[in-house]
Formats: structure tokens, C-alpha cells, sequence
């Protein structure tokens, strides 16, 4: 019985443990009703492709995408919240090794990163993360037997509507 008993326990610590590590997908849960931080999802139908471009290709990789999150923080002098220690805990989530990184930039002050997690023909998650001294955006794209080929097909056949774009420059942050 007590043989029992202490394997019980040893799970229990075991899960609990892995519990308290932060993933994107706890990140986004947590923030998104922070004040200073805006939470977007993105519907499919805001996704329009120019004449002529939707292959098989671009129906199959839509079809393989379930979900697109947008976290987004705005910084400015009312804000309680210390970018520096946000964007260490998004760095840190990325880099723990569950992410391969698939670009990098880094432009007049403002750098981004697109990574993803799975297989080059079988992608579970793409993360795409950029950050000013403005605040940052954190995009998280998760699917089943993405492609990165698809991926970049499907990216440069993506034509958004400028209208449903233009209304995000209008959100109320208060």
C-alpha cells in the first residue's frame, strides 16, 4: 500500500511540476485580460486570396490551420506592466527548445522572429513575435500536418482586405 502511495505522490509532483512551466498557449490566457494587453482572433473569413490564387495548395494548408491568436501590447506612460520582463518571459517560452526558428529580422529598432514547433512537413504551431520600443505582438498559429512550404505559399497568396485592417487602427486600448 505504501508502495502505492509514494508512486501517487511522485506523479502528483510530477504533474504539478510541469504545470507551473509557462507555455504560449497559458501566456495568451493570462495576459489577454490584462490591462495593456489586446487579444485578437482572427477569423478566416478577414483571410482573402488575389484572383486566380487559390490552388489546391492554399485550400489544403487553410485547411490545415485550426486556430490564429493575436496578443498585442501597447506601451506608453500609463502602462504598469514592464516590457523588458514580458518579452524575456515570450524569449524564454520560445526558446526552450520545443521551437526551431525559421527567420529572423531586425529593422530600425524593431525586431521579429517566426518560428514553429513539429516537423518541416508536419508544423503544430507557428509563432511569429516582434517588438519596439512601442510594444510588441505576439501571433500564435496552430495546426495539424502544416507545411513550411505551404506555409510560404499560402503567405504570399494571402491578399488582406485593407478595410477589416484599417478598423483595427480604431480599437479602443482603454
Amino acid at each position: 500500500m505504501k508502495k502505492y502511495i509514494s508512486i501517487i505522490a511522485i506523479l502528483a509532483i510530477t504533474l504539478s511540476s510541469c504545470s507551473k512551466e509557462m507555455s504560449l498557449q497559458k501566456y495568451f490566457v493570462t495576459k489577454a485580460t490584462e490591462q495593456g494587453f489586446m487579444s485578437i482572433n482572427v477569423p478566416s473569413s478577414m483571410l482573402q486570396f488575389k484572383e486566380g490564387e487559390m490552388s489546391d495548395d492554399n485550400v489544403e494548408a487553410l485547411k490545415s490551420f485550426h486556430r490564429l491568436n493575436v496578443l498585442v501590447f501597447k506601451n506608453d506612460e500609463n502602462s504598469t506592466v514592464n516590457q523588458k520582463n514580458e518579452v524575456e518571459t515570450i524569449e524564454n517560452i520560445i526558446s526552450n527548445g520545443k521551437f526551431k526558428e525559421l527567420m529572423s529580422m531586425q529593422v530600425k529598432g524593431k525586431s521579429g522572429i517566426i518560428s514553429y514547433s513539429g516537423e518541416d512537413n508536419n508544423i503544430e504551431e507557428i509563432v511569429g513575435f516582434g517588438e519596439s520600443e512601442e510594444g510588441f505582438m505576439l501571433v500564435r498559429i496552430t495546426g495539424e500536418k502544416m507545411t513550411v512550404k505551404q506555409l510560404a505559399k499560402l503567405v504570399s497568396s494571402i491578399d488582406f482586405d485593407k478595410t477589416n485592417l484599417d478598423d483595427l487602427k480604431n480599437i479602443d486600448w482603454d
